[in-house]
């Protein structure tokens, strides 16, 4: 465009140096909304580890069931054809077909379960895959797992634990923060702000026949300016509205709170009972049952039991050692939502 002319010659160029000084405390409040920001970013990620966790463990902890369910089987099995020789002798000897009917009968069922239990690896193994997002299509090695050590948790202790580190609870309690401070700074609104600012012309010489003796003189000047908040119906209206949310979000945290301490109890209460449940079998149930098949095999085999005894003997120390790793494995997976709820290992 056309250079402006003065008096002293034309203006060349115009630079602007401008700053906004808010009023106290409308930047700091800003940052702190950042922060707040920021920190709920960090527990929403913190609870989507936790989750993925949880679900890693609770499929591990199923695989590792089906692992010893198999073993176990497959042990069933081996014993039931070790008895077979014995059952063809007494048939030989006069004994009735029946027994050998029956024992092949039982082998039949166990060898069908075994097979039903093994084809459920492939839908484990590529559960397993899908949640750890790993795109290898072979089946993972039989997991280990052994019996819980004798940890007690405390009902009071895990309480405050969750209250402190649960994420979902977190991640409200700092949105509820971001809104208290979201309220201090609507307040702030009817609040002026001001700018500072420098101007500097750069001039050239001037044209004219008798040159003023200022010619060429580059002209600067500082600029102070406020703006004067005017809309005060508006900022009260959001304030209100602010406070509202506030009310409400102070609600659904309280609300949020019994829900995860209920559902703290109910993993709780759970957790207990498998450990209950595996002491009773490891202690007690399992040696019995034991002892109890191996007397019942003795006296088959000097003809004083029936091979029905035998075979009813072995189904219940089948479903002891099953219950008992399906009581490990439930421990595993209720320690797992424990830990997800209070944000972290428990041991």
């Amino acid at each position: 465009g056309e250079e402006i002319q003065t008096r002293t010659g034309p203006q060349n160029n115009r630079f602007v140096l401008s700053q906004a000084i808010p009023w106290k405390g409308k930047r700091s409040l800003a940052g702190k909304m950042a922060a707040d920001r920021a920190e709920g970013l960090w527990w929403a990620a913190a609870g989507l580890k936790l989750d993925v966790i949880r679900d890693v463990k609770q499929v591990y902890y199923e695989y590792a069931y089906l692992a010893q369910a198999i073993r176990i089987v497959k042990e069933n099995i081996a014993l039931l054809y070790n008895l077979e020789p014995v059952v063809q002798a007494r048939v030989r000897g006069g004994a009735s077909q029946g027994d050998l009917l029956r024992l092949q009968v039982e082998i039949g069922k166990l060898e069908n379960e075994s097979e039903t239990l093994e084809r459920l690896r492939p839908a484990l193994n590529e559960q397993l895959n899908a949640i750890m997002n790993d795109p290898t299509s072979e089946s993972k090695p039989w997991p280990t797992i052994a019996p819980p050590e004798g940890r007690v948790f405390r009902r009071a202790d895990l309480k405050v634990i969750l209250d402190k580190m649960n994420p979902e609870l977190r991640r409200m309690e700092w949105r509820r923060k971001q809104t208290d401070h979201l309220i201090s700074r609507r307040k702030l609104e009817n609040r002026p702000d001001f700018t500072v600012g420098l101007t500097y012309i750069e001039t050239g010489s001037a044209t004219t026949a008798i040159k003023p003796s200022d010619s060429g003189d580059d002209p600067f000047g500082i600029t102070v300016g406020v703006s004067v908040p005017i809309w005060r119906k508006k900022t009260d209206a959001g304030v209100r509205q602010s406070r509202s949310h506030e009310s409400a979000m102070h609600r659904s945290i309280t609300q949020k709170r019994y829900t995860l301490h209920a559902q703290l109890e109910l993993q709780i209460y759970q957790l207990d009972d498998a450990a209950r449940q595996i002491a009773l079998y490891q202690d007690s149930l399992i040696p019995r049952a034991q002892q109890a098949m191996e007397i019942t095999q003795v006296e088959y085999q000097s003809d004083n039991a029936a091979l029905l005894d035998v075979i009813d003997s072995e189904r219940e120390l089948l479903s002891f050692e099953k219950s008992y790793w399906r009581a490990v494995s439930n421990y595993g997976k209720r320690l797992a939502e424990l830990e997800a709820l209070c944000g972290g290992d428990l041991s």
